[in-house]
């Protein structure tokens, strides 16, 4: 038989709390970085087009994307950035088109899906 201590008993009630805030983003300071990463770039839009700013923007939150005009899937922002910096988004071709996003334990927000509305 296990016996639980009153301090074990305080100790797995302050982690289940912080394991919370954590999930919900409601740790002071963490919300201001989380939301710094969800940032709606106007500028950046404009300069490479909504789906290729969306994508980069899951990227750099923790999650995945794919294309339908290249093969790799990606999931570090560098790489992403290195490979799409081949493409000019102003030529037809080179536009590109998100295939699939996987953002499962990605620290993305409703601020940052405004990258969805553009």
């Amino acid at each position: 038989m296990i016996r639980t201590t009153p301090a074990a008993l305080r100790i797995a009630r302050i982690q289940e709390k912080l394991m919370l805030a954590i999930g919900q983003h409601n740790i002071p300071g963490l919300r201001w970085l989380v939301e710094g990463f969800n940032y709606y770039d106007t500028q950046r839009v404009k300069e490479v087009g909504a789906e290729r700013a969306a994508a980069e923007w899951i990227v750099r939150c923790g999650g995945r994307v794919r294309f339908h005009s290249i093969s790799d899937e990606f999931s570090d922002y560098n790489a992403l950035i290195k490979r799409t910096a081949e493409l000019d988004p102003r030529v037809p071709a080179d536009d590109v088109v998100l295939r699939s996003i996987y953002a499962e334990d990605a620290s993305v927000t409703g601020f940052g899906c405004r990258h969805f509305g553009a």
